[in-house]
């Protein structure tokens, strides 16, 4: 006898008694699952009522439900490309290093492996199919890739996908100098070589008493911290403007009840 069932809303076969009894063992139909044969005229039958099925549904408890299954590490894993481009903003804005795209690879590996393999467990532990082995499981180590297949097993919609991929797409934006250099990120005092710093620096400059001719900052090199004392950090530096010429300066951040304050003058 040739079995139909539903999934989705689709009615699916027709296929075999041990084919269906195959597809609830993995974890693909569960005990309320719709099924009907040629036997059962107009009226589909959850599985665990039909007589012969039923003994398949009591030998051990039906898969939880998706909605008992957390989604935590799922979610880690579609916003952690988002949250490490905007660590990465903090400490330029904080100390003036980047994490560097080894750093980023790394530690981003080791979020979606480590997620991936408690999410996997955690869904496998549910009862909704075999863990992910093999050739399967290298597919999936691809972050967006696990998040489809994840929602295809619990029949559950793929928003984490569709928001790791924005949230992809933000870190790029954010990488390549979409968030404003002029928004700091971090707390306290920030680097001389900060974003936030070498900004201030170049739009001080044309104002200085001695630059008569109001010159216009090109770039600040050379950037060197003389410690902090008395609650200010001091820098030195040079700037290129667009004259040429290179003039060296010596700037001051100081930190008053939450506000930054930046003073410039040439040095040397």
């Amino acid at each position: 006898m040739e079995w139909h069932y539903n999934l989705k809303g689709k009615r699916n076969g027709p296929v075999s008694f041990e084919s269906l009894r195959e597809l609830y063992a993995n974890g693909d139909i569960f005990s309320d699952t719709l099924v009907w044969n040629t036997t059962f005229g107009s009226e589909w039958k959850r599985l665990d009522s039909v007589a012969e099925l039923r003994s398949e549904t009591n030998g051990q408890p039906p898969p939880l439900p998706s909605s008992a299954i957390s989604d935590r590490w799922i979610w880690i894993i579609a916003l952690s490309p988002l949250v490490l481009a905007l660590i990465d903003v903090w400490s330029q804005e904080t100390t003036g290093k980047e994490l560097g795209s080894g750093v980023y690879g790394i530690a981003s590996l080791v979020i979606w492996l480590s997620c991936i393999a408690m999410d996997n467990r955690l869904v496998t532990d549910a009862g909704s199919g075999k863990r992910i082995l093999g050739v399967a499981a290298w597919i999936c180590l691809s972050p967006v890739a696990y998040l489809f297949v994840r929602a295809k097993r619990l029949q559950k919609n793929q928003l984490p996908a569709i928001v790791w991929v924005l949230s992809f797409v933000a870190s790029i934006y954010i990488a390549t100098g979409g968030l404003s250099s002029g928004i700091y990120l971090g707390s306290g005092i920030p680097a001389c070589a900060a974003k936030t710093s070498i900004a201030q620096a170049k739009e001080i400059f044309p104002r200085l008493p001695a630059n008569i001719s109001a010159m216009n900052a090109l770039s600040v090199n050379d950037i060197k911290d003389a410690g902090i004392t008395d609650g200010k950090r001091t820098c030195t530096a040079k700037i290129l403007a667009d004259d040429g010429q290179s003039y060296g300066v010596t700037y001051t951040i100081e930190e008053r009840d939450g506000q930054l304050y930046y003073f410039l003058r040439p040095s040397g």
